[in-house]
């Protein structure tokens, strides 16, 4: 996927707002790239969520480069995938999970 072509684009079905912060990944861990950890700190951002492909590689490699940022990460269950099925399960194993539901609730604001 190369920036600028369709296969790059982000899907219509997801909601992104101008203010939200694009990165584009270029190594298996997008904190290969010192910037984005600094970038993520400056925010007051302890919590990543995250989503992806290659659930062996590029998902695990951000996931365990979140924590030398002192960040928490997460994966969005049944938002990360792989060409075998066994690498998303043990991916999500080992790794703290969190469901859409889940993260909806908590970043809803309470009911009174």
């Amino acid at each position: 996927m190369v920036p600028g072509t369709g296969q790059f684009e982000v899907s219509a079905s997801v909601r992104v707002e101008e203010t939200d912060l694009k990165a584009t990944k270029r190594h298996a861990s997008a904190f290969d790239n010192p910037e984005f950890g600094k970038t993520l700190q400056n925010m007051g951002c302890d919590t990543l969520m995250i989503v992806g492909l290659s659930a062996s590689g590029c998902v695990l490699a951000t996931y365990f480069g979140a924590l030398d940022w002192d960040i928490r990460p997460y994966l969005v269950k049944g938002g990360v995938a792989s060409a075998n099925e066994e690498h998303v399960r043990l991916a999500e194993e080992i790794c703290d999970t969190m469901t859409l539901d889940v993260l909806d609730n908590a970043l809803s604001p309470p009911v009174r």
